[in-house]
């Protein structure tokens, strides 16, 4: 055997792999502009490429020499734009890729996202060849994160985008590997950003899916990023973006001590609860240290400014991932041990039974305010976004809809707190349908969900606070509920779906990830995802198609990647 495979394929099998490539895709010189407004939006989230500019001029050198309008060049385009590496093309068709929404009015998406992702293959068709190149890794690394913000934006398949977040953290390991003095000094600062931007989006993975981080904090030594000096004080892209990695390293720290499976089931509950005040103080620092003008509000319901007070988007941001992770803090403290005295008072504890139980008294009231804040900041101060960008940022007021709800199925709030929660969780609700009607995009099941929600939360609470009383739902459902495929659930079958389903992850936010991304849903079981499917998917009609794609019922087409041809046969 080993002499015939010789004989027929001598030296073949010692060639270089090829890349598999695509038609060739170009830009012309008008879509510059494009370009820049893409970069700039990148650059002012997470500041990870060398600068707008210095990109920009990178790409205008490819039509110094010829003018692209001009037919007698068209067979040169594609030699005037040849990339100066592999890591370059693909960096390059990524940021083209997410310009393309920039020209695009939402209610075109569908229609137009297809070229968008035309270049967004052009650039994975360069992967395989990113993980073995041996030059300009620094790059490589600014691509994959690229490459990251755009899954994370352009689609629900939240699996590819974490697996391109993992390689660009291990190429970014090896990146640092390196001896100082193999390193250029201008290379050290964008290094620096470069870091900070994949642990930040590395903290929103794992917190948002459950996943464990590929970045560990005590694996590394590297400084925050400086603020920087703007002419507006604290607006500047260094002031939100070194909040944004403080913030992160809280968040890091709450997933680690309260939701990693491994410490957090082992820890008493008097012992969490000293966790929880060590963070809140933590918290509470970074309120204090946060610029004025990009901090967010401490009881942001109490004081809803005009619908017209917009904020800055990447604001908007940094408020979100700040009441996530308040809520991700104070849903941790336990939340029945101490009113049935589970806990006793032991020697040594330095905080009694009585405090304890304040302090899960105040967590369930800061909480309830933390998701109200992020219900009212969607509300009242989110400015217009492409709708990529608007349903990725509509996760965080799903989570919040999710913690009300909880607080209402569980008692934790009292008849008027929880009709003023029905009336915020319906005034979301006809939000999300309003703008879907005026943009033109395909919510739908994404508005009927956020309705259904709604009616639960208004059935629950007026069944509570009925005479004939609402038996206490600690509602639980074991197994799949048996429905007619055409036969509505009831109320009391619905409330207790949630509430089961509420009870299945650590947190809600990893409910909502299952509604409206791909990731592997971790112990729910298969009745579960029965139940999840027959509550918002629309009927169990839809069951079986949909669960194929492995997408969650909130996942319209536009946002499976599979619509756009990016899959294998």
């Amino acid at each position: 055997m080993k002499d015939r495979f010789a004989h027929h394929h001598a030296g073949s099998y010692l060639k270089p792999l090829r890349r598999i490539e695509g038609a060739p895709i170009t830009l012309e010189e008008a879509d510059i502009i494009l370009i820049e407004s893409a970069i700039g939006d990148i650059l002012g989230e997470l500041p990870l490429l060398d600068s707008n500019s210095l990109f920009v001029d990178r790409l205008k050198s490819s039509f110094q020499h010829a003018s692209i309008s001009d037919p007698a060049a068209s067979e040169d385009i594609s030699s005037h734009f040849r990339p100066h590496s592999v890591s370059w093309e693909a960096l390059s068709n990524t940021i083209a890729a997410c310009a393309v929404p920039v020209k695009i009015s939402n209610r075109s998406y569908h229609e137009m996202a297809g070229m968008a992702w035309a270049f967004f293959k052009k650039a994975y068709s360069c992967f395989p060849a990113l993980l073995i190149a041996r030059d300009n890794t620094l790059q490589a690394v600014q691509a994959l994160l690229v490459m990251t913000l755009f899954m994370r934006t352009y689609s629900a398949d939240t699996r590819t985008m974490a697996l391109f977040l993992s390689t660009a953290t291990r190429m970014l390991q090896m990146c640092n590997q390196k001896q100082p003095c193999h390193v250029k000094s201008e290379d050290i600062e964008i290094m620096s950003r470069v870091f900070w931007a994949a642990y930040i989006l590395d903290v929103e993975v794992s917190t948002n899916s459950g996943l464990p981080p590929t970045l560990n904090d005590d694996d590394w030594d590297i400084d925050l990023p400086e603020d920087g000096i703007a002419e507006e004080l604290g607006t500047s892209t260094n002031s939100i973006f070194r909040a944004r990695v403080e913030l992160a390293q809280i968040q890091s720290q709450v997933r680690r001590k309260l939701y990693a499976s491994s410490k957090s089931a082992s820890i008493s509950d008097m012992t969490r609860l000293q966790i929880i005040i060590e963070l809140e103080s933590k918290l509470a620092g970074w309120i204090a240290r946060t610029e004025p003008s990009i901090r967010p509000q401490l009881d942001y319901s109490n004081n809803q400014p005009a619908e017209s007070s917009t904020l800055d988007p990447h604001v908007i941001m940094l408020h979100l991932a700040y009441y996530s992770c308040v809520g991700m803090l104070r849903w941790a403290a336990p939340r029945h041990a101490i009113e049935r005295g589970i806990i006793p008072a032991t020697p040594g504890e330095e905080q009694p039974v009585e405090h304890a139980t304040g302090i899960i008294f105040y967590c369930r009231r800061a909480l309830r305010t933390a998701a109200r804040n992020t219900i009212s900041l969607v509300l009242h101060r989110m400015p217009k976004f492409q709708f990529g960008d608007f349903r990725q940022k509509l996760h965080y007021p799903i989570t919040a809809i999710l913690i009300l709800l909880n607080s209402i199925l569980e008692s934790y709030s009292d008849a008027e707190e929880a009709r003023d929660d029905c009336v915020l969780i319906n005034s979301f609700a006809r939000f999300v349908r309003n703008w879907a009607e005026r943009e033109g995009c395909d919510l739908d099941i994404l508005v009927r969900g956020c309705f259904e929600l709604a009616n639960i939360a208004g059935y629950v609470s007026a069944a509570k606070s009925s005479t004939a009383g609402y038996r206490e739902p600690a509602f639980r459902v074991v197994g799949p509920i048996d429905v007619e495929d055409d036969g509505p659930l009831s109320m009391q079958t619905t409330a207790a779906m949630l509430a089961t389903l509420l009870n299945a992850w650590p947190h809600p936010i990893h409910l909502t990830q299952s509604l409206m991304g791909n990731m592997p849903r971790g112990s729910m079981d298969v009745a579960a995802v029965h139940n999840l499917w027959a509550l918002f998917g629309g009927g169990l009609q839809d069951i079986n198609t949909s669960m194929s794609a492995l997408y969650g019922p909130f996942v319209p087409a536009s946002m499976q990647p599979e619509t756009f041809g990016f899959c294998f046969e």
